[in-house]
């Protein structure tokens, strides 16, 4: 049996990548950021990024579509890439989607896991996997507003095996008013 389990958490390369701990104080406040997104903010490359995994066999990104190119608030865009098994054995992959946001007026990460989705493949087989992301995921919440808002931006798109910046295939799209 080919293992297919991901991490659902980062494990950093050392202590000083981590949050400031200290096990005497009675109440902690941690910022906005934590896990892979507190890594990527402040630029540290994990041990094992988040949905890492394990397998027998190995597996090739490619041909990311990104349709349309240009979306409303009200709109759904449609990802789609190519996953092939390079390897000798049967395997199943999590293909993850993230989106990182460009230009943002508010101090957002610089990418989240937006989708996933698990797809079986032979040894040499290709298989497309689909995301349809409405672009209301794309939302932060406006305390000024009280307000969900989807900026009118640049957003970058990565999809791949974990939230390793070497492991992703990326493009970009925008979302219009």
């Amino acid at each position: 049996v080919n293992p297919t389990a991901k991490l659902p958490c980062v494990f950093p390369k050392s202590l000083d990548q981590l949050s400031f701990f200290d096990k005497e104080a009675d109440t902690v406040e941690y910022g906005y950021f934590h896990g892979y997104r507190l890594l990527d903010w402040d630029g540290n490359e994990p041990a094992f990024p988040f949905g890492y995994g394990l397998s027998y066999t190995t597996f090739a990104y490619q041909n990311l579509l990104i349709e349309p190119g240009e979306i409303t608030p009200a709109e759904t865009i449609t990802v789609s890439v190519e996953v092939t098994n390079t390897g000798p054995v049967a395997g199943e992959e999590v293909v993850q989607l993230y989106i990182g946001y460009e230009s943002s007026r508010v101090e957002r990460p610089v990418k989240e896991l937006k989708g996933f989705g698990r797809v079986e493949i032979q040894p040499g087989e290709t298989k497309q996997v689909v995301f349809n992301i409405p672009a209301r995921q794309l939302a932060y919440y406006d305390e000024a507003k009280t307000d969900w808002v989807v900026e009118a931006i640049t957003y970058r798109l990565y999809v791949g095996a974990s939230s390793a910046p070497g492991d992703l295939l990326h493009e970009q799209f925008s979302v219009s008013k």
